[in-house]
């Protein structure tokens, strides 16, 4: 990943609408809820933590409304 982020990084950041490359502490909060009693009615989600990267893909740009 770091070899992709040196070569790549201004393109992936052009495609994150936060404008940054996540961080573990952004993941944490997520694992954490999913642990607690708060999450104990949620079943079969898929939770995008990407910084809204999947609404805004090129391909999805004219569908999306951001």
């Amino acid at each position: 990943m770091a070899e992709t982020l040196k070569n790549f990084r201004e393109y992936i950041l052009s495609n994150i609408p936060l404008s940054r490359i996540g961080r573990p502490e952004d993941v944490g909060g997520t694992a954490v809820f999913l642990a607690s009693p708060a999450a104990s009615w949620i079943n079969g989600a898929t939770l995008q933590l990407d910084g809204g990267a999947m609404v805004a893909m090129p391909a999805m740009r004219g569908m999306a409304r951001l």
